[in-house]
C-alpha cells in the first residue's frame, strides 16, 4: 500500500457463487418435482380420455363404455354411436390436453381433439373415480360447437338420456 486506502475487491467471494448456483439448482429440481408429482396425478385422467376416444373412432362401442361410468350402463350401442357421431367425436384423430385438475375423486380435463379431417374440437372430460379407475362422467362442448338439438346447460344430462332413450 502505497499511502492509500486499501480498496475491496468488488467480485464477491467465491463461495457464494458455489452457494448461489447450488441454491439455483435445488429450486429447480424441486419445481421439476412438483411437476412429474401433479403430471402423474392426473396421467389416470388423459389416459381416460385417450383410450375412451381411440375405441369410439375405432367404432368400438363395448370398448368405448368401460371408460364411461355406470350411470352410462344402460345406454343401447346404437345411441352411443349416434351420439358420439353427432358430437363428432368418431373422427378423433388426436388430442392435446391443456388443462387438467384432481380434488379428491373427481378430475376435469380439458384441450382441444383433431378430427381426422384436421379441424379441431375444443372439449373436457368430467371424471369420477370408480373402483379406483377414471370413469368419464360426462363431455362438453363450447356452445358454438355443440350439435343441433342439444344445449350447453343441459348437454350432459340430455346426452346421457338421448343415449338411454334415443329422444334426442
Amino acid at each position: 500500500m502505497s499511502g492509500g486506502l486499501a480498496t475491496e475487491d468488488a467480485t464477491p467471494p467465491r463461495h457464494s457463487r458455489r452457494h448461489l448456483l447450488i441454491g439455483l439448482a435445488s429450486a429447480l429440481v424441486g419445481i421439476a418435482v412438483i411437476i412429474a408429482i401433479v403430471w402423474q396425478l392426473t396421467a389416470g385422467l388423459t389416459d381416460t380420455a385417450n383410450g375412451f376416444l381411440s375405441a369410439v373412432a375405432a367404432d368400438d362401442m363395448s370398448a368405448a363404455r368401460t371408460f364411461l361410468t355406470e350411470d352410462w350402463s344402460d345406454a343401447p350401442e346404437d345411441r352411443l354411436r349416434k351420439l358420439f357421431t353427432d358430437f363428432g367425436l368418431t373422427q378423433y384423430e388426436s388430442a392435446s390436453w391443456t388443462s387438467r385438475s384432481v380434488e379428491g375423486s373427481t378430475g376435469t380435463l380439458a384441450g382441444t381433439m383433431r378430427k381426422r379431417r384436421g379441424d379441431e374440437l375444443e372439449m373436457s372430460f368430467s371424471m369420477a373415480k370408480e373402483r379406483g379407475e377414471w370413469k368419464i362422467v360426462s363431455f362438453h362442448l363450447p356452445i358454438s360447437q355443440i350439435p343441433p338439438g342439444y344445449t350447453e346447460r343441459t348437454q350432459a344430462d340430455r346426452a346421457k338420456y338421448c343415449a338411454k332413450t334415443g329422444k334426442c
